[in-house]
């Protein structure tokens, strides 16, 4: 049959359960929670990774120790001394400075049957009622409880009569200190309810530490290596936990759950930050939190393929030629990320002016939109290397990644020093064509 301090109140375990830490009420309906951030608990890093001493430089961890100690009771006139043992479940939340919260989760101690004044007192179980606050030094690893802080719970009975639940919180002082390499604690005080006043002595050693949370990759940012996402496979068997009994693993992304395993295999759409987070849970449901807000990123720009035909014109005629994607044009254009990339005309230049050198004086040479580009079949006849316009093709994916290639259209000085093929007369267009200039 269970004690009555074992009939836990399961409201309280979800205050303190998923590693958001909040403060618990206890009234006659039950108990309470309310979020961190109220004035008992000024806040909390759910996101830091606990480890062996963590608690010792002002981190979030839990730690379960096994407890033993010794008390002394004075009730009436009379007095009886007892031993007692049980467990302790304690944390180190968040630091203003020098100064930690310190927070007493569960203590549970069973006493050794007693006299007090020629009556047994025996079945004599104590625990915690709700989270038990107060505040460490890390420079002293000392810590202390104010008044009333903590709510005790007292079920006993009195030779062959059960004298039920005592709830005693009045006067409670206490105060301790943990073991500088994090090994255990002592813990003594003194409380008073009535006529009954009880000193303590108690010493802890840490039976269970918190596991660690650990995982690669973590970003912060990560190459787009689908269409739109990057697949990514995270590894979270760097997590550990000191006494090798790490159980369970649980990943969520963005605050969905999304795996149980220790590894996950996610995609992760463009852009971000994505909240990446692993949770660990080792035997006695003890939790370690790693996250990490990672962002896809796409930097590589996109392949491009491209050529002009003809690249060379002839006759030098003064006549406009029209090159457009799929006529004159041909160009491709590839990208891990974008599924599309964009494909226009930037530029169009001529190695010789517009006018003058012996080529006429018609004007303008060249036209030119995103989809198209006209020149003009005329070179200078002085120049016997002939005219070269240099048409730059882009190629720009959604990320704004840009690759360029440079097509050359030659206007020969003359058939011996190219031979160039005859322009496609459907081809020539009249002077302002518009589809020189499509966008």
């Amino acid at each position: 049959m269970n004690s009555p301090l074992e009939r836990r109140n399961p409201s309280q375990s979800a205050c303190i359960s998923d590693c958001g830490l909040k403060n618990i009420t206890i009234g006659i309906g039950g108990a309470k929670c309310s979020p961190v951030g109220s004035p008992l608990i000024t806040s909390t890093s759910c996101h830091e990774q606990p480890n062996d001493a963590a608690y010792m430089n002002g981190g979030p961890a839990e730690l379960r120790l096994a407890v033993t100690g010794s008390a002394h009771v004075e009730a009436g006139g009379k007095s009886g001394d007892t031993t007692a043992t049980g467990i302790m479940e304690l944390t180190i939340g968040s630091c203003a400075g020098p100064t930690c919260t310190f927070i007493i989760s569960r203590l549970l101690l069973d006493a050794a049957d007693f006299s007090i004044g020629g009556a047994l007192a025996h079945d004599v179980h104590l625990e915690n009622r709700g989270l038990v606050i107060g505040a460490w030094s890390k420079s002293t690893k000392v810590f202390s409880l104010d008044p009333g802080a903590m709510t005790i719970d007292v079920a006993f009975s009195i030779d062959s009569k059960t004298g039920g639940i005592v709830d005693i919180s009045n006067d409670l002082t206490a105060s301790g200190m943990i073991a500088s390499d994090g090994s255990g604690l002592t813990f003594a005080g003194t409380f008073s309810q009535k006529k009954v006043t009880v000193s303590f002595n108690l010493t802890g050693t840490v039976t269970g530490h918190p596991p660690a949370a650990d995982f690669v990759p973590r970003g912060p940012t990560i190459e787009c290596n689908a269409f739109n996402a990057a697949n990514v496979t995270f590894d979270g068997t760097l997590s550990h936990d000191p006494d090798g009994d790490l159980m369970s693993y649980l990943w969520s992304i963005d605050n969905a759950l999304v795996g149980r395993s220790s590894t996950l295999a996610a995609s992760l759409s463009l852009g971000g930050p994505h909240l990446v987070d692993l949770t660990v849970v080792d035997s006695r449901g003890a939790k370690g939190v790693s996250d990490a807000a990672i962002t896809v990123q796409d930097t590589i720009p996109p392949a491009l393929i491209a050529s002009v035909s003809p690249a060379c014109l002839w006759p030098p005629n003064h006549s406009m030629v029209l090159y457009e994607f799929g006529a004159g044009i041909d160009a491709k254009a590839t990208d891990v990320c974008d599924p599309s990339p964009q494909i226009n005309v930037v530029a169009v230049t001529s190695d010789q002016p517009p006018s003058g050198g012996g080529q006429g004086n018609q004007d303008p040479d060249i036209l030119f939109g995103a989809k198209s580009f006209c020149v003009r079949s005329e070179r200078q006849g002085t120049d016997s290397a002939g005219r070269h316009y240099s048409a730059t093709i882009q190629a720009k994916d959604a990320s704004g990644n840009t690759t360029t290639k440079v097509l050359t259209v030659t206007v020969a000085h003359d058939q011996a020093s190219a031979a160039c093929p005859k322009v496609d007369p459907g081809r020539i267009v009249g002077e302002g064509d518009p589809r020189c200039t499509a966008n």
